[in-house]
């Protein structure tokens, strides 16, 4: 059996659960690609409501991608960050360059943080609060200001400004790369910390040596792995292994395929080894950022999604028990996808999906771009 063979059988069998899943249903809403990433965001096109807003976040954004040549743009940095004018010759552009930095604006005073994949976005908007923006239309543009009286959220304010500037420059290149923290160390972690988490791992070891010591013998009770959380706590408990073969690299880009459901009052397990997956390169002495990870959740795993209210009224349990699991994975840089044709021949509506999640146009047309773009899929049932 050759290994194209294989390719090829897996490709149909994705195709059949696609089909399987809507029945006389036409395409799905979404951006395609899944890309959605914004000059300080990411969204989805059309419909009102926070997934309308992303959506036509999106939809503005990549226009701008699109004819970035036709845009031209100055920053002068201030002592309390800077000030920008970015224009265009081309009405059409003008206008759509005024609505993002509005629709952008308006982001950050409600604290609505997108890009989660990106270090210094997800770091500029954990510091919105401390963050003031003043938006000037212009004749064929915007002129911003944007500062803070805190020292430290100044420099993320200007590199943020450089990243901006890299939008106009290279387009949809730069919108692909992610960018780090000023000040912050991106190579290995420093010597005393990896001592330090060396220490932690012994004193660890230890004290489960000792506290199994004190409980009732029996290979059931001296035999249950001590789990460590190294990333995100609570969920994809690991085993550290800091000897064994094949540890995690820097620089991996994976798609997680969820496909299969949990009970409506328990956490879903294709979730949760995302979670893991993570804490392995915690375990290793990386950071979340090190890895590049996608989840799309198709097939019966498309209810896991759900917000609060629609899954309560759905599944008359209290609460959606994936959702701070999602928000943890959002926090660490995962992008989470659902699938547009699932979503809707499941018979959910766009305003049912959770905070934090996109709509794809399908899981297949997903999983076929991110490939394309040197991601690695797996399937995670």
């Amino acid at each position: 059996m050759t290994l194209s063979f294989i390719r090829s059988v897996g490709l149909l069998l994705l195709m059949s659960v696609c089909v399987l899943a809507q029945p006389g249903g036409g395409p799905g809403r979404g951006p395609g690609r899944g890309m959605g990433r914004g000059m300080m965001g990411r969204g989805m096109q059309g419909g009102g409501g926070p997934q309308g807003d992303m959506r036509n976040d999106m939809q503005v954004f990549h226009h701008l991608l699109e004819h970035h040549d036709e845009i031209r743009r100055t920053v002068k940095e201030l002592e309390t960050g800077v000030e920008t004018v970015t224009e265009s010759d081309n009405p059409e552009i003008a206008g759509k360059i005024q609505e993002h930095v509005a629709a952008m604006q308006k982001r950050l005073e409600e604290g609505r943080g997108l890009r989660f994949w990106d270090p210094l976005f997800r770091a500029l908007f954990q510091k919105s609060a401390e963050i003031s923006m003043k938006v000037e239309r212009t004749g064929k543009g915007v002129k911003v200001t944007e500062s803070s009286k805190d020292p430290q959220v100044v420099p993320l304010i200007q590199a943020h400004a450089r990243v901006v500037s890299g939008f106009v420059k290279r387009g949809f290149d730069e919108a692909h790369e992610s960018h780090e923290v000023p000040g912050e160390q991106t190579a290995e972690r420093k010597p005393a910390d990896k001592e330090a988490e060396h220490d932690a791992h012994h004193e660890q070891a230890e004290h489960a040596g000792e506290s199994g010591k004190k409980r009732a013998s029996g290979p059931a009770a001296d035999s249950k792995p001590q789990l460590a959380f190294p990333l995100i706590q609570k969920f994809g408990g690991v085993i550290v292994r800091e000897k064994a073969a094949e540890a995690p690299r820097k620089g991996a880009r994976v798609v997680l395929d969820v496909t299969t459901a949990a009970e409506a009052d328990q956490l879903n397990k294709g979730l949760e080894r995302v979670a893991r997956l993570i804490n392995l390169y915690g375990a290793a002495g990386l950071k979340a950022d090190d890895v590049r990870i996608v989840v799309v959740v198709h097939g019966d795993a498309t209810r896991s999604i759900l917000g609060a209210e629609a899954y309560h009224g759905r599944f008359e349990v209290e609460s959606n028990p994936n959702l701070p699991l999602l928000a943890e994975l959002n926090k660490a840089g995962v992008e989470v996808f659902v699938c547009g044709q699932a979503l809707g021949n499941k018979g959910f509506s766009d305003d049912e999906v959770s905070d934090g999640v996109t709509i794809a146009v399908s899981a297949l047309t997903l999983l076929l771009n991110r490939q394309a773009d040197g991601y690695t899929a797996i399937p995670v049932p």
